[in-house]
């Protein structure tokens, strides 16, 4: 779930294959039955679901009115069928970027009365991880496990060979520190590049998230692809293609190896610092490993912007059409606690979604889980953002990073590139009630 872009995730109109309904659901059991069989989709496949299969295990034994049935590898396109045909299981576990989309549809079921019932509160999660839960004032999805980008990974060997004692602070000093991280031949190729602003992929959000950017007005109802921030974003990111040259660059990343592999770039040092994810190279972190962990620099002159990254959870909600809508809330409640948030974490080197959870002893003194501390620590900053979640959230998205690209490329400069996704995006806003 974490390798795809939070931004980026394009959602199939459910409305459009079939009408959607907002059934409050069948009775939780009937006849003899005293446990009810609900059915839990996931998109993890069998060789990566070994966490949410200790969770499901725990679940099961823990609670006899209830029993969980696991179907894994159920991507975004199997879950839009199955909400759409009418049959859909009674718990999903999806990416965050589907839930408005999916409530604005009436494919899924809010969760407030269960909640109230059950005087479950929101704010004990991450803050910004509710951010695409909600739509309409009302919540249909509840954070399960988070994926940052806020670090700035690097390897040692090259920063040790250049002299250089610490990993950069400010955004000057990782522009000074990738110059002396470069490498060229005798022929003037780049055999040994410092950063690349836009390796593995171009990121449209985490950029103009570090710059203190954003993206929607709330008191205009205007998309702010154009705020001045995400311009100075955009104006950075250029600066490495003017320092390195275009086609130089493009000629030697084509050169690396396969990510997550000995071959990748930062591994091996091709390449000497890289915005990272949590999940980023994690088997090649830590003591005796090649790569180091730091917090991602701060604009010069704006500490107060330090710890900014882009933030994505996974999303847990209840299908509008589920028969078992109680039993549901019940696993996703469970899900929630502290049992279920560091059993899965320490299975599955992730990040709890639940803040107090950030800190427990029992996660940080774990030995699995010691790559993963930096993150923790990373996960609780206030400057964590999002993109801000909508139904055509993809589009925008989309427009950013075609236009970004653009400016990275010296095709067009920041300011008009963002001015065009302005006009393109804008008409899609809906206007708000007086």
């Amino acid at each position: 779930m974490k390798a795809t872009s939070v931004a980026l995730m394009a959602v199939t109109s459910i409305c459009g294959v079939t009408a959607c309904g907002n059934s409050n659901g069948a009775s939780q059991a009937t006849g003899k039955s005293t446990t009810v069989d609900i059915t839990f989709w996931h998109p993890w496949t069998s060789a990566s679901s070994n966490a949410i299969n200790a969770v499901i295990a725990e679940f099961n034994a823990t609670h006899k009115d209830v029993h969980v049935d696991a179907i894994g590898n159920q991507t975004t396109q199997k879950q839009t069928i199955a909400l759409a045909g009418g049959t859909p299981p009674d718990v999903m576990l999806t990416d965050s970027t589907n839930v408005i989309p999916w409530a604005a549809q009436g494919a899924i079921a809010p969760l407030n009365s269960y909640m109230k019932t059950n005087n479950f509160s929101v704010n004990q999660f991450i803050p910004s991880t509710m951010n695409p839960m909600d739509y309409n004032n009302q919540v249909y999805a509840l954070p399960y496990s988070v994926g940052i980008e806020s670090a700035l990974l690097y390897n040692k060997k090259d920063f040790k060979e250049a002299g250089i004692s610490q990993p950069p602070k400010t955004l000057g000093e990782l522009y000074a520190d990738a110059q002396k991280l470069t490498k060229k031949g005798s022929k003037g190729n780049i055999t040994q590049v410092g950063f690349i602003p836009d390796f593995p992929w171009f990121d449209p959000v985490f950029w103009p998230l570090v710059f203190g950017g954003k993206f929607y007005d709330a008191s205009t109802n205007q998309v702010t692809p154009d705020d001045p921030a995400n311009v100075q974003a955009l104006e950075f990111e250029r600066k490495f293609y003017v320092l390195y040259g275009e086609n130089q660059l493009n000629k030697f990343k084509s050169g690396f190896g396969k990510l997550g592999t000995a071959d990748d770039p930062l591994v091996n040092g091709q390449l000497a610092m890289e915005a990272g994810w949590d999940y980023t190279d994690s088997q090649y972190r830590g003591a005796g490993q090649p790569i180091g962990v730091a917090t991602f620099p701060y604009p010069d002159g704006h500490p107060e912007l330090q710890g900014a990254g882009l933030i994505g959870p996974d999303a847990v909600l209840i299908p509008a059409k589920a028969k078992h809508k109680q039993a549901a809330w019940e696993f996703i409640e469970w899900m929630m606690s502290k049992k279920a948030q560091i059993l899965f974490s320490e299975k599955g080197n992730s990040i709890p979604s639940v803040t107090a959870d950030l800190t427990d002893p029992s996660l940080l003194s774990n030995p699995s889980d010691k790559v993963m501390i930096p993150f923790y620590k990373m996960a609780s900053s206030k400057n964590l953002g999002s993109f801000p979640s909508s139904t055509y959230a993809a589009q925008y998205a989309q427009a950013m990073s075609d236009e970004g690209e653009k400016v990275l490329l010296g095709q067009e400069n920041a300011e008009t590139a963002m001015k065009n996704v302005k006009q393109q995006i804008q008409p899609l806003v809906k206007p708000t009630s007086n």
